[in-house]
This record gives structure tokens, C-alpha cells and sequence, in this order.
């Protein structure tokens, strides 16, 4: 398994990600009304805890930390990895199954 290093990054894909939510999550609370506190706090917080950025944002912590995982631990970790992409498509379908569209 490889070594990812913060300073190798490249965080423009990231960053224009954060800006397009950042723009959506405005756009919905000036469209819904800025006084909904727990809202954002709640949206926040799912974008966070997500099932889909918290492995990234764990795997990347732990790449900073030069530990290196035993090859019992990193072949199936990798192996889980390989099915990350389609697993994280299922999620993001679970979850916006979740979200009320309309009146209906």
C-alpha cells in the first residue's frame, strides 16, 4: 500500500467541492430563511459524520502519522477499499432516498 502525504495533494478538486456545497447549503438557507440554527448545525454535522468523507478524512489523518499497517490489517483494508467507489454511490442514493422532495 502507498503513503499519501498532505503536501503532495491536490486540493483544487477538493476545495472546488467545499465551494459548491458551501454555495448550495447558502442558496437552500436564503431560499428556506436564515433563522434555521439547527439546520445548518445538523447539515454540517452530516457532512462531516457522513458515511462517505470519514474514511477519507480517518485515512488521511492516519497517512500523516507514517504508521504503517500490518500486511494482516492492509490487504483486506485494501481489498474493502477497491469496493469503496460503488459502495459510496449505494450511500449517497440511501441517503438522498431520505430527503423529501416536494409535496408529495
Amino acid at each position: 500500500m502507498g503513503t499519501v502525504y498532505v503536501n503532495q495533494l491536490n486540493f483544487r478538486p477538493v476545495a472546488f467541492y467545499f465551494v459548491a456545497a458551501l454555495l448550495l447549503l447558502a442558496g437552500t438557507l436564503a431560499w428556506q430563511g436564515l433563522n434555521r440554527r439547527a439546520a445548518v448545525l445538523a447539515a454540517i454535522k452530516n457532512g462531516i459524520f457522513h458515511p462517505v468523507q470519514l474514511p477519507i478524512i480517518i485515512g488521511l489523518l492516519f497517512a500523516q502519522t507514517g504508521l504503517v499497517l500490518p500486511e494482516v490489517v492492509g490487504k483486506p483494508l485494501h481489498l474493502l477499499g477497491s469496493a469503496f467507489g460503488p459502495t459510496a454511490l449505494v450511500l449517497v442514493g440511501v441517503t438522498l432516498t431520505q430527503v423529501p422532495m416536494g409535496p408529495y
